[in-house]
């Protein structure tokens, strides 16, 4: 069965959301993060440490739209 799921938005993106974004986005979804604080640190990556394993990704962060 084929997905047609294009792209998903992870909004508020603190560490739960991040955490699952970055999993998706590792499966290969096309993953965007909004995240006011993120954005403003000009993050590149979301490094990823947890009991399942570490990885990171490249992260496509947008600020919020307050």
């Amino acid at each position: 069965m084929q997905s047609k799921i294009q792209t998903i938005s992870i909004l508020g993106a603190g560490a739960v959301g991040a955490f699952y974004g970055a999993k998706l986005a590792r499966k290969g979804y096309n993953v965007f993060f909004q995240s006011r604080s993120l954005y403003k640190e000009k993050i590149k990556h979301l490094q990823i440490q947890s009991i399942w394993g570490d990885f990171q990704i490249p992260a496509r962060i947008y600020p919020s739209t307050e």
